[in-house]
């Protein structure tokens, strides 16, 4: 889906894909192929200029952080 939401230029899809296979990741114990999701979604958020882009990405974020009990960088992030 992200190669073809990508090639089609629909960026919020991309995005979105982004941050799915981000969960997915996580879900599956690859930490650092979370990241990495996350990171690419991350670089989009300013090209999106969507401040409900930016909530879902910190949602996303908050939860990889929750389920690695990463507590004090969960607390800054929703400081």
């Amino acid at each position: 889906a992200l190669a073809v939401h990508t090639m089609q230029q629909l960026p919020y899809a991309a995005f979105d894909d982004r941050l799915l296979l981000a969960a997915v990741s996580q879900q599956q114990r690859n930490a650092s192929e979370a990241d990495r999701w996350l990171r690419e979604a991350a670089s989009q958020l300013d090209s999106l200029d969507s401040p409900s882009a930016r909530a879902r990405w910190q949602l996303q974020l908050a939860h990889v952080l929750a389920v690695r009990r990463q507590w004090r960088a969960l607390d800054a992030l929703l400081g």
